[in-house]
């Protein structure tokens, strides 16, 4: 028996009416400039993850239209965001001397608790979790904006979620302002295991299990 449709009816239009051509690593970098108004993504951008995972995306992971205009939109972001992160970075070098100590990290498998240990250990007197959306938009997007204009589209996304897929909060609960993992910040340099456990991505996989993940753990140092 074939399963039914769940998708919304827009989702369903849209992917019935629209044609989404295949992701391109020189579009998605032009847009996130064009949007950002800034250009250089720091010396430490690894372009050959982004172009790893363009590769695995258009060629395994089977997108309609609507897909691949929401895995544009969140790559464009994270590109979005290391162009911002880095502009401040530049003007202002000092925070990269900024010590936060101590820190926790908990380490385990996808599906084995490890997130419900995370905000358990977050409600410690005294502890202070990355919230989610720190996670999303870890830098200050424009001179005059204020964390209200990130928590505002962090919410947006979590409305969104709920939208197009009301069951994900019983896999993984996401609040715009309680603590999410940091697996999101290493999303920035696009070594992420994130990617497997929302797209069919296994030549991706693969090789981000043979990379050193030290380089993406450096740059979620800095951030």
């Amino acid at each position: 028996m074939l399963q039914a449709d769940r998708r919304p009816r827009a989702v369903r239009a849209f992917n019935f009416f629209v044609r989404s051509p295949a992701l391109a690593a020189d579009a998605l970098l032009q847009r996130a400039r064009r949007r950002a108004g800034l250009r250089d993504f720091g010396p430490d951008f690894n372009e050959e993850a982004l172009q790893v995972l363009l590769r695995s995306i258009n060629e395994e992971a089977k997108l309609h239209p609507f897909g691949r205009l929401m895995v544009r939109e969140k790559l464009s972001g994270q590109l979005e965001n290391r162009l911002w992160a880095n502009h401040w970075w530049k003007k202002y070098p000092e925070i990269l001397d900024l010590e936060v100590l101590p820190i926790l990290l908990i380490t385990g498998l996808q599906r084995t608790g490890t997130t419900r240990m995370q905000r358990l250990l977050s409600r410690q007197p005294g502890a202070r979790p990355l919230l989610s959306w720190e996670a999303l938009y870890p830098a200050p997007v424009g001179v005059r904006e204020e964390n209200r204009t990130r928590i505002a589209r962090t919410r947006r996304n979590e409305r969104a979620v709920k939208w197009l897929s009301p069951t994900f909060h019983a896999i993984h609960p996401i609040y715009h302002d309680q603590p999410e993992e940091d697996v999101l910040l290493l999303d920035q340099h696009f070594m992420s295991s994130t990617t497997e456990a929302i797209l069919h991505t296994p030549s991706y996989a693969s090789w981000l299990e043979g990379r050193d993940p030290a380089e993406a753990y450096a740059y979620e140092k800095k951030l």
